[in-house]
C-alpha cells in the first residue's frame, strides 16, 4: 500500500466528497478529504492506476517515506 495524494480538476471540486466516496469503493483507504479538491489516503498499485485514468483526477502523487538511520546506527 502506498500513501496517495489526489487533486481534483477544478470543475470538481463541488464533489469532493461524493468522489472520495466512489474512490473508497474502488479500493482507495480515505484518509482525508479536503474541500478543495484534495483526497488522500492509501491504496495498493492496482487501484493507484484504476484511480489515474478517472477525468475528475487533476494529479495523483504517491507519497516517499523518507527514513533516516538512527544516529548510532553504524550506516551514516
Amino acid at each position: 500500500m502506498k500513501e496517495i495524494v489526489i487533486t481534483l480538476d477544478e470543475s470538481c471540486i463541488e464533489r469532493t466528497g461524493d468522489l472520495a466516496k466512489d474512490y473508497g469503493k474502488e479500493g482507495l483507504l480515505v484518509k482525508s478529504v479536503y474541500p478543495i479538491g484534495v483526497i488522500t489516503g492509501t491504496a495498493d498499485d492496482q487501484t493507484i492506476e484504476k484511480l489515474r485514468t478517472h477525468k475528475e483526477v487533476a494529479q495523483l502523487k504517491e507519497e516517499i517515506t523518507v527514513r533516516v538511520p538512527n544516529k548510532n546506527s553504524k550506516i551514516q
